[in-house]
């Protein structure tokens, strides 16, 4: 109840009226029951409005959020219908997970065209599957509707997308998926045994993926050099590494990551002053004052 990304709730909360609670009888649905659905939810849509205003605010004076001259409107459409797509693919084959997936500066006209089609797709085929299993449509619904804040439309940081942000959402397709498999189990009458071994051999691939990603997570440098494994251009997991190499007194190997997030984003500040840091701890002084030099330069503002 605490996370910012929880504003969705009283949407979910109207997707449940829907399926399982069928709270709107008959046929069709009155704008009167709707209305009342909604209204007896105002203190939830006024929690929702004032957490967004506040979560803005402070995206913004920490200078997180990202303006529409820097990434255009179009671009982060097109980001959003990929990171759909991208995060049903890694929940339905979980290999090369990253802490940070870095944002392209373009993205393949292809992978935009077949992310929306495989959208369209599975949005055609819950609606009209929607009166024979109802929760196909709430479960798509509501993995649809709870990422609208973290998916990128309101672009903070330099993310493309996030595996943490799908813990509420996927909520959703788990639960479209089990009561799915139930009706249609019960439908075609499968043997109660098959679904419950299909539904184990399911938990223990899971259990095994969980317990070889959990190899990557001992310590920030097997972390973010995981991270770089399996991307292209992470500055971000560059800089953390140079952090965590830095820590451990490596100071050489550190150096080499930050230059190498320099290459990849040489207009941000905090990277030069942090090379000449570390320039400065190997007594390379000339060195480390045309690296801070440099952030004055990009960060006039900066203290």
């Amino acid at each position: 109840m605490a996370k910012p990304m929880l504003v969705t709730l009283p949407f979910v909360l109207l997707l449940l009226d829907y399926w399982p609670l069928p709270r709107v009888t008959g046929r069709r649905w009155q704008v009167s029951g709707i209305l009342r659905l909604v209204l007896e939810k105002w203190p939830f849509f006024l929690l929702t409005a004032v957490s967004c205003v506040v979560t803005f605010v402070a995206q913004r004076n920490g200078e997180a959020i990202v303006t529409l001259e820097n990434i255009p409107l179009a671009f982060r459409l097109e980001n959003a219908l990929t990171a759909y797509a991208r995060y049903l693919l890694k929940t339905i084959w979980p290999v090369n997970l990253a802490v940070i997936y870095p944002l392209s500066p373009e993205l393949p006209r292809f992978a935009v065209i077949a992310a929306a089609a495989v959208l369209i797709f599975i949005s055609i085929t819950v609606w009209l599957a929607r009166k024979r299993s109802p929760c196909l449509p709430v479960g798509w619904l509501w993995f649809l509707g709870t990422l609208v804040p973290v998916i990128g439309l309101v672009q903070v940081g330099g993310a493309a997308l996030a595996d943490r942000y799908t813990y509420f959402p996927l909520v959703g397709v788990f639960i479209a998926v089990a009561f799915g498999v139930r009706d249609l189990a019960g439908r075609f009458r499968f043997p109660k045994m098959a679904v419950a071994g299909a539904a184990a051999l399911v938990l223990v691939a899971c259990l095994l993926l969980t317990e070889n990603q959990l190899r990557y997570w001992r310590d920030n440098e097997s972390l973010f050099r995981h991270a770089l494994a399996v991307t292209q251009d992470n500055d971000i997991a560059h800089v953390n590494l140079a952090f965590a190499l830095d820590r451990q007194g490596r100071f050489d190997e550190a150096l080499a990551e930050y230059r190498e997030a320099i290459r990849l984003k040489p207009k941000i500040p905090f990277l030069h002053n942090n090379l000449g840091t570390g320039l400065a701890r190997l007594g390379r002084f000339d060195e480390a004052m045309n690296a801070f030099t440099n952030a004055a330069r990009l960060g006039p503002g900066s203290p």
